[in-house]
């Protein structure tokens, strides 16, 4: 009989992972930068398609593919973090589980719109700024600022100014609370009416985001999945990488971007993405390894974990500073936006660029991202703080003794 419980993460595992973070985040990068520096394939010239702007190209376009991968990344460290409570104890302690997500969202995404804001506000008004700007600062308004601190935008609101890639923030947000709520609700310790107002609490937020976010959440699922799933056959290592690369590659050769208008090609797409992304992670948890020599030494390089720590800053702050670099350099030199491609030195240019993006994320995580724990910690304080307070006050009318007032 098969009782259900949650993989452990080997080191091989992980270093993959990390590996597979940082490289998602800047490939995200690389298609902003792509959108923005050159022209579409279409518009092209043909003598300008190069062999190295073709492969340019190829790299450049699989922003979706990466963010798809973010979100199975999620599910199987979240997710699967959230069941493992769940399995071991019967229960989840709700609060400290949501208050460890928002530690986690908001200490980056606070600086991320109010320094991606004063980017496009001072960007804007430079001389080479006009054009650049000229279709995203309608998005600077005070209710698309509450929206996307709220993740609402792409629900209610547009993503702020002129950072597009927010709008996987939304899906991360709802997919955390859906995943929290619900085991919450499951637990034996909730009372008939508890559980009745959960599960009401739970339909109103499928049916908010209902229906791409909602469907776009069986991604997300399918990491969470992949930490209980009974391992008996699976594709050897080599074989899972190669099947994964040749599932991208695939999917840049047959669809062109504009399949994304379409939900039902779309998520086919990404699911074939994320399935490929699984194959590859329970090769890796069916053969558990914690020997680091073992590892190739571009997987197992102290760079990755580096790389992967601030890869949620680099992919929450690209953007805006992108788009000011560019707005800066048609002013000082006339050059840099959308324009066609000519000749090798456009590569060199652009490779200074995600060296700059690079070095600008980093910053931004020692500033911010790095003091997630201490923000963690000050909002459970805080927290407890306001419990006691409640708790106090209960006692003083009711004259029950303290403690009757329990946290989530």
């Amino acid at each position: 009989e098969y009782a259900m419980r949650v993989t452990p993460i080997d080191e091989r595992t992980s270093a993959v992972l990390d590996v597979m973070r940082w490289v998602a985040a800047l490939v995200v990068v690389l298609t902003h930068i792509n959108d923005q520096v050159f022209l579409s394939m279409v518009e092209t010239p043909e003598q300008s398609r190069t062999l190295a702007f073709m492969v340019w190209t190829l790299i450049s376009a699989s922003g979706n593919e990466a963010v798809i991968v973010f979100f199975v990344i999620s599910g199987y460290l979240v997710g699967g973090a959230a069941l493992a409570e769940f399995l071991r104890d019967g229960d989840i302690k709700l609060s400290n589980y949501m208050l460890r997500r928002c530690a986690r969202l908001y200490t980056v995404l606070i600086p991320a719109l109010v320094i991606g804001a004063t980017l496009d506000i001072a960007g804007s008004q430079l001389s080479g700024g006009e054009s650049v700007y000229a279709e995203r600062l309608h998005h600077l308004t005070l209710a698309g600022f509450l929206g996307n601190l709220f993740y609402l935008q792409n629900i209610f609101v547009e993503t702020f100014g002129t950072n597009d890639a927010l709008w996987s923030l939304t899906n991360e947000f709802f997919y955390y609370v859906l995943c929290g709520v619900a085991l919450y609700a499951l637990s034996k310790n909730r009372r008939p009416l508890q559980r009745l107002g959960l599960l009401a609490l739970l339909g109103g937020i499928c049916w908010l985001i209902f229906p791409k976010i909602l469907l776009f959440g069986t991604l997300w699922l399918l990491g969470m999945a992949l930490r209980v799933l009974p391992l008996r056959r699976t594709l050897p290592v080599t074989l899972s990488v190669g099947q994964f690369l040749l599932t991208l590659l695939a999917i840049r050769v047959f669809f062109d971007w504009e399949w994304r208008d379409t939900l039902a090609a779309h998520y086919g797409v990404s699911l074939s993405t994320a399935v490929s992304f699984a194959l590859l992670i329970v090769s890796l948890q069916a053969r558990p390894s914690n020997d680091s020599r073992a590892l190739p030494l571009l997987v197992r390089h102290p760079f990755n974990r580096f790389a992967a720590d601030f890869s949620y800053t680099l992919y929450a702050t690209h953007f805006p500073f992108i788009m000011f670099v560019i707005a800066l350099s048609e002013t000082l030199f006339g050059l840099g936006w959308r324009s066609a491609y000519t000749g090798g030195w456009e590569l060199a240019l652009v490779l200074l660029l995600i060296v700059a993006v690079m070095v600008y994320a980093w910053l931004m995580f020692l500033a911010f991202e790095s003091r997630t724990r201490r923000v963690y910690e000050w909002m459970r304080s805080l927290r407890d703080s306001l419990l006691a307070s409640l708790r106090l006050r209960v006692a003083r009318r009711t004259g029950e003794p303290l403690g009757q007032v329990n946290e989530i």
